[in-house]
């Protein structure tokens, strides 16, 4: 029986230090076979992802809080019941679009304050 982690070890960095992996691995349970190039590109986009959110919603970064991001994005796409490679395709399908308007967003804003000039 495993103990449960303390707060030092849900912590994003060490918990990663001390498993030698991605968190995105442990959350989806394909430490087998993260090797794969196509899995370990898409669990790369979720994780830098969600990461850039903890840092932009100034979150703790823990284990907690990374799955509490993810969960919200499987909420509002209802990917939570999917078969695992599905899901995490919907997930980084998702994650693009999210990325490309905010890209969007960001270049319109430019766009104005060039105009205002």
């Amino acid at each position: 029986m495993q103990e449960p982690e303390t707060m030092d070890e849900k912590t994003l960095d060490i918990w990663e230090g001390l498993h030698r992996r991605k968190y995105a691995t442990e959350y989806f349970d394909i430490g087998n076979i993260d090797g794969e190039f196509n899995l370990k590109m898409e669990t790369s986009i979720i994780d830098k992802y969600i990461k850039g959110e903890l840092e932009s919603k100034e979150y703790e970064k823990n284990t907690d809080n990374w799955k509490a991001i993810l969960s919200e994005i499987e909420k509002e796409i209802g990917s939570d019941r999917m078969e695992l490679f599905s899901r995490i395709k919907k997930i980084v399908g998702y994650i693009k679009v999210l990325n490309k308007l905010r890209q969007t967003k960001s270049l319109k804003e430019k766009y104005r304050t060039l105009l205002e000039d």
